[in-house]
C-alpha cells in the first residue's frame, strides 16, 4: 500500500447472520491517499488496475473478510443484550478499514444491523 501511496482501504461489507455468519459480501472498496479523508479517494484507473494486477486488491479483500468474520459474532453478542431483539437472524452492513501502518488505531464506523 505504501509503495503505491495508499494510506487506507475502506470497505462496505454486507453480512447475513442465522445463528452464525451465513454470508459476507464486499459491496464497495475505496482506496484513500490520506487517512479518513474520503475526499482523497483514488480514482486513477491505471493505479486501480495496477492494484488489481499485482494482487494487492485480493490481499486486502482476504484480510478484511477475516476481520469481518470475527467482528459479526461480537456485534451480534452486543445486539443480543438489547431488549426485544432476536439475534438468531439478522443482516446488516459493516464499515471496516485497513491502514498502511499497523501501529495506527483503526477507526471503523458503527455497523448497521436489522433483524
Amino acid at each position: 500500500m505504501r509503495q503505491l501511496g495508499i494510506k487506507q482501504a475502506s470497505f462496505v461489507i454486507g453480512f447475513k447472520w442465522k445463528g452464525g455468519v451465513e454470508g459476507l459480501k464486499i459491496k464497495n472498496i475505496s482506496l484513500l491517499r490520506q487517512y479518513y479523508r474520503y475526499d482523497t479517494q483514488i480514482k486513477d484507473r491505471n493505479l486501480l488496475r495496477l492494484v488489481r494486477d499485482i494482487g494487492l486488491e485480493q490481499e486486502l479483500r482476504e484480510a478484511i473478510l477475516i476481520r469481518a468474520r470475527a467482528a459479526v459474532p461480537q456485534i451480534m453478542k452486543n445486539v443480543s443484550q438489547t431488549a426485544n431483539v432476536n439475534p438468531h437472524r439478522a443482516h446488516g452492513t459493516l464499515y471496516l478499514n485497513l491502514l498502511d501502518d499497523e501501529a495506527l488505531p483503526i477507526l471503523d464506523e458503527m455497523p448497521h444491523v436489522e433483524w
